[in-house]
């Protein structure tokens, strides 16, 4: 198995792209942290992970708020003692026009799809 007892954090794998990341590097042997706001979601992910052998965690956030990467971040190296994979899946988008987008909208967006990611892999590779 490619993945054979790595541990990857995947933000936004309750659905679509990063839920089908959250499988498949389970099905490689992975061990993944799950994340997302949505709950039922995020434990619908992990008990199917679990299902396929692999181990799982789901940690409930919120990429808007600031402390989220790294509460992601601690929980996997609490549960398994090291990170090996961050796939920063997680985004926003803003359906409007260029000139209908407000400066709170941009900035969402930036905290969102650039801000939280940096966070995410400078917390990170200290423990790589």
């Amino acid at each position: 198995m490619l993945l054979e007892n790595k541990v990857a954090i995947i933000t936004g794998s309750t659905k679509g792209i990063g839920e089908a990341a959250a499988i498949a590097m389970a099905k490689e042997g992975a061990k993944v942290l799950v994340t997302g706001r949505e709950r039922s979601a995020g434990e619908r992910v992990v008990e199917e992970v679990i299902g396929l052998g692999a181990d799982a965690l789901f940690v409930e956030g919120d990429l808007m708020d600031t402390t989220v990467p790294a509460k992601l971040v601690d929980a996997a190296v609490q549960r398994w003692g090291r990170i090996d994979v961050v796939v920063n899946n997680a985004a926003m988008t803003c359906i409007r026009t260029v000139p209908a987008i407000t400066h709170e909208d941009w900035d969402r967006l930036f905290s969102v799809n650039v801000k939280a990611h940096s966070s995410l892999y400078k917390l990170h590779c200290p423990i790589y």
